[in-house]
């Protein structure tokens, strides 16, 4: 589940602006029309960090759920199979699939829709990784960008290959010239920003074929709600008449945003699959290659050294924190420095034990923030290079480039961390 995007705007004012858009308006009296009821204040607001979410606006307590949607308007593979959509739908497809593609025809039907003061509150750009550019980013970070778009474009063919030739029955237009990539792209999107995540579900009424597990559903306000990584929440289904409650475990002050928990997720992920990032993530590290670290301690690795380290599982899974290195990191290191001093068993009994004297300690520091400062110039300039593009508007700022941007700092400002953290040692 998630919001579409998160960015810094400095000249916004800090206190949040609270207004009432129409879309918001409609969509709320909608929900109640069909039985929804608020069970504690909340106000649609701006806020400086964050951008639109919902505020407090009364006290709420531990305990107290922050909104209970009927069964009857969340929108589940249930809700497809027995759509007109659904009878289309016969080959085998992920759940992810399934409720892009109805958000696409029940967006096609327009204001006819069941759903349309939903859909119509849904925003119309995004800034997560679907929407990025791939030039002029970090090598590492381009490649997941580019994974990332490759599997919607998949995704799309594999729809389009079982129902582009067959007829809407809303407007008897083909299939094919009603779902496009674009408007596939922007749906697809909206399930990964802005589903929720439900115990796994064997329906009697789903006749749609699955590849995966049945936990997603898209849950209109709920969705409103933003991220936080200190955030802590409970979410129950009902499974007799599929009621999504989600409940606060943590007390929420006056005029405050209101946080729901998306998962512990890293900034990358948060980027690529939401389009916004934390500061200060406490989920957040950096990766670093097993190549990066050999070559900062001048080591000429023959096949058997190798060998060894890939025999200690120490050739992947690197990285670091704003508090420093890794614990398989500082290992390889240790290797790295002292295995032509010690024997096999000695070695053994250092690292298991993790009996490491001072002197030791300071080794691993030391070249631990030789690694982390080459990472951090790295970084630096890409941090320099991206923010001259945007300055020259060499790409749209509403894109998912901006967040890029912010995602290349908030690495920056880890690695400073890092570095800081490896120096006192």
């Amino acid at each position: 589940m998630g919001r579409t995007a998160r960015r810094r705007r400095k000249t916004k004012p800090d206190r949040p602006y609270t207004g009432y858009q129409v879309e918001i308006v409609s969509l709320t009296t909608w929900m109640k029309s069909h039985g929804w009821k608020p069970t504690c204040r909340l106000a649609p607001a701006c806020f400086s960090d964050t951008g639109r979410g919902l505020m407090a606006a009364q006290n709420i307590d531990v305990g107290q759920p922050l909104a209970i949607v009927p069964g009857c308007l969340v929108i589940t593979v249930d809700s497809v199979s027995v759509s007109p959509l659904g009878k289309y739908m016969t080959a085998v497809y992920k759940t992810q699939q399934v409720l892009a593609t109805y958000l696409m025809f029940e967006r096609h039907k327009g204001s006819e829709s069941f759903w349309y003061n939903y859909i119509v509150s849904l925003p119309t750009t995004m800034s997560n990784a679907a929407y990025c550019t791939t030039e002029n980013l970090p090598d590492d970070l381009s490649a997941k960008v580019i994974d990332h778009q490759s599997t919607i474009m998949t995704t799309y063919n594999e729809v389009m290959s079982g129902m582009s030739s067959n007829i809407c029955s809303h407007c008897s237009k083909t299939f094919s010239n009603i779902f496009t990539f674009e408007v596939y792209k922007w749906s697809w999107s909206i399930v990964n920003t802005r589903a929720v995540y439900m115990s796994p579900v064997c329906s009697l009424k789903n006749k749609i074929k699955l590849s995966d597990i049945n936990n997603l559903a898209l849950a209109p306000y709920i969705d409103m709600f933003n991220h936080s990584p200190m955030a802590c929440v409970r979410a129950t289904v009902n499974h007799l008449n599929g009621t999504y409650t989600i409940v606060t475990e943590k007390l929420f002050k006056k005029n405050s945003e209101v946080f729901i928990n998306y998962g512990p997720h890293s900034n990358i992920k948060l980027f690529l699959e939401y389009g916004f990032v934390v500061p200060s993530n406490p989920q957040d590290s950096i990766h670093l290659s097993a190549n990066e670290i050999i070559s900062k301690t001048d080591k000429n690795l023959n096949k058997n050294r190798m060998e060894k380290l890939r025999s200690y599982d120490l050739l992947e899974g690197h990285y670091c924190t704003s508090e420093g290195l890794s614990w398989s990191t500082r290992i390889l290191i240790y290797l790295l420095i002292y295995s032509d001093r010690l024997n096999d068993e000695e070695l053994k009994n250092r690292v298991f034990a993790n009996l490491f004297d001072q002197c030791e300690i300071e080794a691993v520091s030391k070249i631990g923030a030789i690694v982390v400062e080459t990472k951090l110039e790295e970084t630096k300039h890409w941090e320099s290079n991206m923010l001259t593009v945007l300055e020259k508007n060499q790409v749209e700022k509403s894109s998912g480039f901006t967040v890029a941007v912010e995602l290349v700092k908030e690495n920056r400002r880890l690695l400073e961390k890092c570095l800081q953290s490896l120096n006192v040692k």
